[in-house]
């Protein structure tokens, strides 16, 4: 019988019942936290593939998301979660009338909402 145990934690074996413990092999594999430029390198992959596309994201937003998520846990489900919550916050203030962020294109003026520090701050606190 094989087990395999995956957590979040690095005290797993410790949270289990001792007849549960003693059974359990020695051999473990922990895995990193992210770091910064991982992070960025992940979000912008999955945020901003095509070069080509209007960016969503100032660059400087997702760098920051990725520094505060990496000097905090290192969890890239974080720094989704804050994308993801930033962007719908931007949305949400530009359907409101609240920001409006332009783009003149192609001699029209188009709404362009774009998440910046200033919106992932919001969201951090």
């Amino acid at each position: 019988l094989i087990v395999i145990g995956i957590s979040n934690t690095v005290n797993l074996p410790s949270q289990m019942k001792a007849s549960v413990r003693s059974r359990l092999g020695s051999t473990r594999c922990d895995f990193k936290a992210y770091n910064a430029q991982n992070i960025v390198d992940i979000l912008t992959s999955k945020i901003q593939p095509d070069p080509s596309f209007y960016p969503v994201f100032h660059k400087d937003a997702i760098l920051f998301a990725s520094r505060k998520v990496a000097a905090i846990t290192g969890d890239i489900r974080k720094a989704f979660q804050t994308c993801r919550a930033a962007t719908e916050l931007v949305f949400q203030q530009t359907d409101k009338g609240i920001r409006e962020n332009n783009v003149i294109k192609s001699g029209f003026c188009e709404k362009k909402p774009t998440v910046t520090i200033k919106d992932i701050q919001i969201i951090s606190r």
